[in-house]
């Protein structure tokens, strides 16, 4: 039972560090992810800030008019105003608001990775605790129901031998009076009948005794069987409720409670219920060994007394 739980404990730890490092590299990937496209987004406001600079240079340099120049500046300018949103800038006086755009953008991708990243270790360790607190109370309730059966049983199998002892010892003392009886009442009649009498009879109280000690070591081997099937089953249950538990725990909490209660209260149940039948088949096999003795040992009164009686006769 011992090495049975230490497997369940560590099935169950395997499967919660499994659990937390996948979130913790889901989380590792999140913020990789968010920095490169902080990265890029800084990349393509310094590229549009170069190509801002190149127009700018070859609108001073060429030949035309002030009016064209002065539309040429103004289109820029709106063109880089209206694109300022995704870091497409077209002229050198707009490079500035690129850069705190750029900026800005890359702050609050940050500030997003690090948010995740957070939100990720917080429920890796809600995970943890909660697969913990799963644990300990599996094991508990493990521990309980195997010390309660083998207590039930061992309290059972005591009974039985004690109340089987008295059975016996009553019907031996029982047939001793009978051949005493015998013995006083056939002393003037043949010494071979009296030794045929006394052989009936003890070869009557062996028997008696042999049915008894089988019966008892059949009720004893039976009540172990079914223990050790219903230890075993609740042990079975309780593997696959870890499992289930374990795998719903990373999805709800409050359903994980739940399922444990239930299947804690279902597990108890199913034990009391049967315990309490071994302990009735028990205490119905040891009425019928005691009836069964009764019966015997008046059956070997009557028979001796009817053979007394026949003796006398002759």
């Amino acid at each position: 039972m011992i090495s049975i739980i230490i497997i369940i404990i560590i099935v169950i730890i395997i499967i919660c560090s499994s659990s937390s490092s996948s979130s913790s590299s889901s989380s590792s990937s999140s913020s990789g992810s968010s920095s490169s496209s902080s990265s890029s987004s800084s990349s393509s406001s310094s590229s549009s800030s170069s190509s801002s600079s190149r127009s700018n240079n070859s609108s001073r340099s060429s030949s035309g008019s002030r009016s064209s120049s002065s539309s040429s500046s103004s289109s820029s300018s709106s063109s880089s105003s209206r694109s300022s949103s995704c870091c497409c800038c077209c002229c050198s006086n707009s490079s500035s608001r690129c850069c705190s755009s750029s900026g800005r953008s890359g702050s609050s991708s940050s500030s997003r990775s690090s948010s995740s990243s957070s939100r990720s270790r917080s429920s890796s360790r809600s995970n943890r605790s909660s697969c913990l607190i799963v644990v300990v109370v599996i094991v508990v309730v493990v521990v309980v129901v195997v010390v309660v059966v083998v207590v039930v049983v061992l309290v059972v199998v005591v009974v039985v031998e004690v109340v089987v002892v008295v059975v016996v010892v009553e019907a031996v003392v029982a047939v001793i009076e009978v051949l005493a009886v015998v013995v006083v009442v056939v002393e003037e009649l043949d010494a071979v009948v009296v030794v045929v009498v006394v052989v009936v009879v003890v070869l009557v109280v062996v028997v008696v005794v042999v049915v008894v000690v089988v019966v008892v070591v059949v009720v004893i081997v039976v009540v172990v069987v079914v223990v050790v099937v219903v230890v075993v089953v609740v042990v079975v249950v309780v593997v696959v409720v870890v499992v289930v538990v374990v795998v719903v725990v990373e999805v709800v909490v409050v359903i994980v409670v739940v399922v444990v209660v239930v299947v804690v209260v279902v597990v108890v149940v199913v034990v009391v219920v049967v315990v309490v039948v071994v302990v009735v088949v028990v205490v119905v096999v040891v009425v019928v060994v005691v009836v069964v003795v009764v019966v015997v040992v008046v059956v070997v009164e009557v028979v001796v007394v009817i053979v007394i009686a026949l003796l006398l006769l002759v």
